[in-house]
């Protein structure tokens, strides 16, 4: 029987993984997607939820395309309800 991780990586590290290849930091990237920096900072800790309007931002500031971002944030807000829901060992 495989066992699933037991860790989860949030849509922000790849967001930060983006920002680090660009050369960018928060302040930058919440001027070009035009909100405040720490909305920026919410996801990526991965406590803000991304929205599909925040996922078409992305898609205009990084050109990846925002059902990308969208399939990355329901894989981790999945993720994140399975870990909160399995008891610890």
């Amino acid at each position: 029987m495989s066992r699933l991780p037991n860790y989860i990586v949030p849509t922000g590290d790849f967001i930060q993984e983006w920002m680090d290849d660009e050369g960018i930091n928060t302040v930058e990237l919440a001027r070009r997607l035009e909100v405040a920096p720490e909305c920026v900072n919410e996801l990526l800790r991965g406590e803000a939820p991304l929205s599909p309007s925040m996922a078409r931002r992305l898609e205009s500031v990084t050109g990846v395309p925002s059902r990308i971002w969208n399939l990355h944030e329901a894989g981790y807000r999945r993720a994140l309800a399975r870990l909160n829901s399995t008891p610890a060992a």
